[in-house]
């Protein structure tokens, strides 16, 4: 619009991540060039997850049969409150009020120059993580609209935040648990036995943060004619749940799948042996599960496989759960329950001597955007006098040790474990 010279939001934090109970503060900016007459500027605080695919099936007509579009669904709302900063009521600039039904009835006067509007908004608790990729959002937007006479001439803006929800890895046994491995195979072909080949794998626990390090380390012993390719990877699986109205409600899942990191080891010559000392560094990453979004869970999985070459071999795949939390094991003083992790055996108790210790060189924590990348967020509601960047990557906690900075404390120097209010006063 000609008039309007700027119309954006500024959130007063730091890359715009706030924890559940944070309030969300900032400002509403707006340039005039002239006056301006208008029904009212809102603004709306918005949380939602959303889930979105399509399927096709092939449905019975009088006509034959066709393939019909099925439409699978959720959504789910965290919070969605509105305010009305001018207009209304005339609320001064320090005020906010609920928005009224009545608030498009009344046109006021809003004089040109530069205009700056107090926003705030407590979020509430036990909210998901920020989560986006093309199927499915757990989302967190400052939305603006300057109503104005006339269909088209309405502006908005959106401003997107994310919200970075509390994973203890210390309330959760299974962070703490040991990962042992031994499989072996055969190798050959029909009656020809090539031999067998084997490996002995370990991880030191199952619990990480972004920006540690997990080392994975093995031993392939290939007693067999054939070579051996080890491969790693780590990945996220998703599980998006939704439902389908054309199909009377019908409740399905999908699942997708990402690779965090991969790589190909170096080949395992027959009749020698390999050690694997592979270390792939955790980077910003939605923690396990989601927990609060009931449309999305996500799974965390280390991959290792071993190929035979040449004759025929049956390949060995492990697949073990890597659990990615915000607070790294070592960190004490929770207030947080102790809970169980789902299904197998409970593991061995783990003592206060045998709980992992920070590093005296444990770094601040930071956030840093997902690995991802940034996705679309366009929404039903935007056009073309929508004034935003329409692309999004949520940030994530994540601890950088390469930095080396020394805030080694005396508990630190001692060798006792790091307080959780000490860490968490540092985010």
């Amino acid at each position: 619009m000609g008039k309007i010279e700027t119309f954006s939001i500024k959130l007063n934090k730091e890359q715009n991540v706030f924890k559940p109970g944070e309030t969300v503060a900032g400002w509403l900016v707006v340039d005039l060039k002239e006056c301006i007459k208008i029904n009212y500027l809102k603004v709306s605080f918005i949380g939602r997850g959303h889930v979105f695919w399509t399927e096709t099936k092939a449905s019975s007509r009088h006509s034959g049969s066709e393939l019909e579009i099925v439409i699978f669904d959720a959504d789910e709302s965290y919070f969605d409150n509105d305010f009305i900063l001018w207009g209304n009521g005339n609320l001064d600039d320090s005020s906010l009020a609920k928005v009224k039904t009545s608030d498009a009835d009344v046109t006021t006067e809003m004089p040109e120059g530069h205009h700056e509007f107090p926003i705030s908004f407590t979020l509430p608790q036990d909210l998901p993580s920020s989560y986006e990729s093309q199927m499915g959002f757990v989302r967190y937007l400052v939305k603006a609209k300057m109503s104005v006479p006339g269909k088209f001439n309405n502006c908005t803006t959106k401003a997107p935040f994310s919200v970075n929800s509390e994973y203890d890895l210390n309330t959760d046994r299974r962070a703490k648990e040991k990962i042992c491995h031994r499989e072996q195979r055969k190798v050959g072909c029909w009656c020809f036995d090539s031999g067998v080949y084997n490996i002995n794998f370990s991880l030191d626990r199952r619990g990480y943060v972004p920006g540690e390090r997990l080392c994975i380390n093995a031993q392939v012993i290939n007693h067999s004619g054939s070579a051996i390719t080890p491969e790693l990877s780590l990945c996220m699986t998703t599980h998006y749940h939704a439902k389908s109205k054309s199909l009377s409600s019908t409740s399905k899942s999908k699942t997708k799948t990402k690779t965090v990191d991969s790589r190909t080891c170096s080949t395992v010559q027959p009749r020698s042996d390999f050690v694997i000392n592979e270390t792939i560094r955790i980077p910003p990453l939605p923690p396990s599960n989601l927990t609060g979004c009931e449309a999305i869970d996500t799974k965390y999985h280390l991959w290792i496989k071993l190929s035979p070459g040449g004759c025929y071999g049956d390949n060995i795949e492990i697949c073990e759960e890597i659990i990615i939390g915000t607070i790294p094991l070592g960190v004490t003083g929770s207030s947080l329950p102790i809970v169980d992790g789902a299904g197998g055996d409970p593991p061995p108790d783990v003592t206060e001597a045998t709980m992992p210790r920070l590093p005296s060189d444990m770094p601040p924590p930071t956030y840093e955007e997902c690995v991802f990348g940034k996705v679309a967020i366009i929404e039903k509601d935007d056009n073309d006098h929508t004034k935003v960047e329409m692309n999004f990557a949520p940030h994530y906690i994540y601890y950088n040790w390469d930095q080396n900075v020394n805030l080694c404390s005396t508990n630190q120097i001692l060798g006792q474990p790091f307080s959780a209010n000490q860490y968490l006063s540092r985010i």
